[in-house]
């Protein structure tokens, strides 16, 4: 039994394409998790389509079992504005309270990790219903399935996740030289990065 946390993939689309783009990437959050000193804990893929009942069903249960083996659980995929993208509104279903800030920084109501990059706007040009909630101890976050997103926002991100999961679980993350360590040598490597992790370590 380990006390690193752990953390799960839901990889969703609506059609063989979105999902595999999602698949593409779930590979590039499980080296961002793995080099943070995360675990994997678990794996699932899924066609949402709304008009399909127990495709649905099977979704949502999914969702919750990996959520049980997981101090982290992402989704990827299937929570834009499509009538299948319905992941949002599973993760709103399932979990019994929203984690605001996350939300916020997932949809794009904030630019933590500089996304616009000065080229695109991540609000106009690639808009989500993202949300991320709390389900028993495990933090739920909808990520977008888009590799410069992912690139951007999830190592800045990082150590807020570790600050919620401690609070959540009980694992003091922050203790855990190996996340910080890891952390600080993703920053090390981008630039633009270590102002934000270095804002998020102090605050």
């Amino acid at each position: 039994m380990t006390d690193m946390p752990s953390f799960g993939i839901l990889c969703c689309g609506k059609d063989i394409n979105e999902l595999a783009l999602s698949v593409k990437c779930c590979g590039r959050i499980t080296a961002i998790m793995k080099n943070g000193g995360f675990i994997l804990a678990g794996y699932h893929t899924a066609i949402t389509q709304n008009d399909n009942p127990e495709g649905k069903k099977l979704c949502g249960e999914k969702l919750y079992h990996l959520a049980k083996n997981c101090d982290v659980l992402f989704t990827i995929g299937s929570d834009g504005f499509h009538k299948d993208d319905i992941i949002p509104d599973i993760t709103v279903k399932l979990c019994r309270s929203e984690a605001v800030f996350f939300t916020s920084n997932l949809c794009g109501a904030s630019h933590i990790g500089n996304y616009d990059k000065g080229k695109r706007s991540q609000i106009s040009f690639c808009p989500s219903r993202s949300r991320a909630g709390i389900l028993d101890s495990c933090l739920v976050l909808n990520m977008r399935n888009d590799m410069d997103f992912i690139d951007c926002t999830l190592p800045a991100l990082l150590p807020s996740v570790s600050f919620a999961i401690s609070g959540l679980t009980g694992k003091n993350v922050a203790d855990s030289r190996i996340i910080m360590q890891s952390l600080r040598n993703i920053c090390e490597k981008n630039a633009n990065l270590k102002p934000i992790f270095l804002d998020n370590i102090q605050n």
